[in-house]
């Protein structure tokens, strides 16, 4: 048998109408319980309920306008999503959700362990220790460096005294024994007092050989005469206070604090590198090493008006 195209026309028809109703999509279906449609959307009685929930006091007919309402400004506002203002703000929002969805959790859920705590306690041990500390007051008497044996010799001998003096008071510091045997202008009128000297520190002061005698003497004592490049010093130790190191105890809620904060931002800062690597971004080096930004000169401040009422301070 022969056959002829005119054979298959109208099968070749037919099946062309078959697979083009295939490749169009179907319309999606329609919600169950449609009540009312603005443009293209539609309002459900379950929509209805939902708003009902946060209205109790409205009527169907109140809740259903008060949706139609809002879909009508809502298809009114469409034009706007090209405004740049308002794509900025879609996308802040946008970013405030995914980072309540994807990042809240997990910044809420981080911990620290004891363990960790325990160890950065160890690490900052230092931070958290008191050094041993000494109060010292002086008495000081100059020597010119071209002084004559003679004045040496005078220097030397009010300074004896001035030790005889303090070694028979019971004052606390040199009180006023400074005023007449020192020529340390800071201390003289206190009794030459020098304040607390920390174990690790040293004194602008003091010697370093002074500061050490000094830290050597029981409390209360005073020291020899020290002679120094500068001239003569007697040191008296009139306080001490030991060094001491906080408990874990007492600063593990602060540790504890600091540690959190890190390990969140650390999350933080993990979970945007995730997303930079996801977007993938390209920088135009060569755009961006041309791009200036443009500053904008400070404008000075003016007064501000009183009404004739003194301000603040005068």
């Amino acid at each position: 048998m022969r056959w002829s195209i005119a054979d298959f026309r109208g099968p070749i028809l037919l099946a062309s109408l078959v697979c083009a109703s295939c490749s169009r999509e179907a319309p999606a279906p329609e919600p169950d319980g449609v009540v009312a449609r603005i443009g293209d959307r539609v309002i459900t009685a379950d929509d209805l309920r939902l708003k009902a929930q946060t209205h109790p006091a409205m009527t169907k007919e109140e809740l259903l306008h008060a949706l139609l309402a809002h879909e009508a400004q809502s298809l009114r506002a469409q034009p706007l999503a090209d405004d740049p203002a308002v794509r900025r703000e879609i996308d802040r929002l946008l970013v405030n959700r995914l980072r309540e969805r994807e990042l809240a959790g997990r910044l809420k859920a981080a911990e620290v362990p004891d363990a960790e705590i325990q160890a950065e306690y160890d690490r900052r041990r230092a931070e958290f220790t008191r050094p041993a500390m000494d109060r010292f007051a002086m008495l000081f008497l100059q020597i010119e460096k071209n002084a004559s044996k003679a004045k040496q010799a005078e220097v030397h001998a009010r300074m004896a005294a001035a030790r005889q003096l303090a070694r028979q008071q019971a004052e606390k510091d040199f009180g006023k024994l400074s005023l007449d045997y020192s020529d340390d202008q800071l201390g003289r009128y206190r009794g030459g007092d020098l304040g607390w000297i920390a174990a690790n520190k040293t004194s602008n002061r003091l010697p370093e050989t002074v500061l050490e005698t000094g830290r050597r003497l029981e409390l209360g004592t005073v020291s020899e005469i020290l002679e120094t490049d500068e001239g003569l010093y007697i040191v008296k130790k009139t306080d001490h206070r030991p060094g001491a190191t906080t408990p874990l105890e007492q600063v593990r809620a602060s540790l504890r604090r600091r540690l959190l904060a890190e390990r969140r931002e650390q999350i933080e800062t993990d979970f945007i590198e995730t997303c930079m690597q996801q977007a993938a971004p390209q920088i135009d080096a060569a755009a961006f090493a041309r791009f200036e930004l443009e500053t904008t000169p400070q404008q000075p401040e003016l007064p501000v008006p009183t009404g004739g009422l003194p301000m603040a301070g005068n």
